[in-house]
């Protein structure tokens, strides 16, 4: 039950990035800078305050239960009120507008994603099946993966008078029905009488800066380091696919481009979903270490063929992109965690508290370098929405050089990251 709070937490996180790109950027001209700077502000406060608020959650002031349920609500509100700004009103206001609903938006958001993953954890920590537990979040994860691009396609549907009304009315049903209820079943689930995470067998850790061996120390911070790779580096780089899919594949028609990107996410998630059981294998079979290397070798071919995919005769090929790019973001999220909680478990201590917070703060402003560097490079590179499918070819050129090349790089620097982290696990076992 509790994949279903991270299906909801992975909507909330991801949708409005998949609304208000298209939305905010494409629909009402939006300076792609500022609305990066706009999306990255509130989740760079969220990171600041994640430690602050992971020492409040040890003190279980609130309960799990409480925390979720209203953290859940909170959220969904503000999840419908994001596309309620007017388009006639002072350019100054809307911003002024924004900036405040996404600030108060991103610290419920927080709030609920850390007390989930600390659930996680703390589960983790207690099971004899870690991977199982984080395949299970990852699988619902992936569910959600597959609809939650399609959100912009369905506002432009025909039933709706116009893109802002169908913006909104999929805004609120996606808040109130996804977002609100399905956060509801996870508090009812999570109830005090139904769970018990204080049972653990280890020493829970009062202190958010435990004492850690160097070493123990040391892998922890490689881990990190990879996972700021993957989700900021490379994020930067592949958040070009969506501007060739619309403006080189789909010579500028936003919603053709849109249903590419969607059918490409869905492929991705669906591709992921499939991964969990063959990575669950490798980790039983190889160890968790090896598993993640091949992974990345994979992965580091997949970045080359994105050159020839991301072509106006491409179409057929955006499959393998899929297939081999979708085991990368699997493992990130079902063998990364479980190899922290694992470094927890060999301290003899539950430092859960202090791993969420380090692994949710690196993600956060990992996302936080992906979207503005995303934006400035769309600068820099000469991108002109108003131009559409007439994009010079030197700007093109350069998007497609980013997005193929530029995550080769990264991802190379996350193996040898990875060796790294094998050797010191192999002299200090």
């Amino acid at each position: 039950m509790l994949g279903a709070g991270f299906f909801a937490a992975f909507i909330a996180q991801q949708g409005v990035v998949a609304l208000a790109l298209p939305y905010y950027q494409m629909l009402r001209g939006l300076d792609p800078l500022l609305l990066g700077a706009l999306l990255s502000l509130p989740i760079v406060c969220g990171a600041m305050l994640s430690g602050r608020i992971m020492s409040l959650l040890q003190r279980q002031v609130w309960t799990e239960r409480r925390i979720i349920l209203t953290c859940g609500w909170v959220t969904a509100l503000l999840f419908g009120l994001l596309w309620m700004v007017p388009a006639d009103w002072p350019m100054a206001w809307q911003w002024a507008v924004l900036v405040m609903l996404c600030l108060c938006y991103s610290l419920s958001m927080t709030v609920l994603i850390l007390t989930l993953k600390l659930l996680a954890f703390r589960l983790a920590l207690i099971s004899d099946d870690g991977q199982g537990i984080f395949s299970r979040i990852t699988l619902f994860e992936k569910i959600a993966a597959v609809l939650y691009f399609w959100l912009f396609p369905l506002t432009q549907l025909t039933l709706f008078t116009d893109a802002t009304s169908g913006v909104r009315i999929i805004g609120w049903l996606v808040g109130l029905g996804l977002i609100g209820s399905l956060c509801t079943l996870v508090a009812w689930q999570f109830a005090p009488e139904r769970v018990r995470l204080g049972d653990s067998r280890m020493k829970i850790a009062t202190d958010m800066a435990p004492t850690l061996s160097v070493h123990t120390r040391r892998q922890v911070n490689q881990l990190l380091w990879i996972s700021a790779l993957q989700f900021g580096a490379v994020g930067i780089c592949i958040s070009f696919d969506y501007y060739l899919l619309v403006y080189f594949m789909s010579a500028g028609d936003v919603t053709e481009g849109s249903m590419l990107k969607g059918a490409l996410s869905s492929g991705y998630a669906i591709a992921g979903a499939l991964y969990l059981p063959i990575l669950a294998h490798g980790v039983k079979q190889w160890g968790a270490v090896v598993t993640l290397q091949r992974v990345l070798v994979f992965t580091v071919f997949g970045c080359l063929l994105k050159w020839y995919v991301y072509t106006p005769y491409g179409y057929w090929a955006l499959w393998i992109d899929a297939v081999i790019g979708a085991a990368i973001w699997t493992a990130m999220t079902c063998i990364i965690p479980n190899m922290l909680t694992e470094l927890g478990r060999d301290t003899g201590q539950d430092i859960s508290p202090y791993l969420v917070s380090r692994h949710h703060t690196v993600i956060s402003m990992s996302l936080v370098l992906a979207m503005l560097g995303s934006g400035e490079l769309l600068n820099l590179v000469g991108f002109d929405a108003s131009l559409a499918g007439n994009q010079t070819d030197s700007t093109l050129f350069a998007m497609r050089l980013l997005l193929s090349f530029g995550s080769f790089i990264f991802t190379l620097g996350a193996l040898m990251i990875l060796s790294r982290y094998k050797a010191d696990r192999l002299i200090h076992s």
